[in-house]
């Protein structure tokens, strides 16, 4: 069952993971919506139910930003973690937001 409210968009983003303020690594998304993504990673390596934090760079006029999403797992594949997003109203939502807008491609 599609638990979504958000469409998806397949779009490669390099993140950043923090987990209670512990740096993980980095990885690439698979896919993006408004409220969530698909990490590409260890499945281990974040279990269901984690709050972590997803850093993002976005280029900017003065050189790129970083943004942090908190967010929480919800599931895992063989082929990574789905998460989603704690919070929708932020600076970080918004550029990411933006970013999809601009170099995302809708899933069908």
């Amino acid at each position: 069952m599609e638990h979504r409210r958000s469409t998806r968009h397949e779009f490669e983003l390099t993140v950043g993971i923090y987990h209670r303020g512990t740096w993980i690594g980095t990885c690439q998304t698979k896919d993006i919506s408004t409220g969530g993504m698909f990490l590409q990673t260890k499945p281990e390596s974040l279990k269901r139910n984690s709050l972590i934090e997803v850093t993002f760079d976005r280029p900017g006029s003065v050189g790129a930003k970083r943004y942090r999403l908190p967010s929480l797992v919800v599931h895992g594949t063989n082929a990574g973690v789905g998460v989603m997003f704690r919070s929708q109203n932020t600076e970080a939502h918004a550029a990411l937001r933006q970013l999809i807008a601009r170099e995302a491609t809708p899933q069908h």
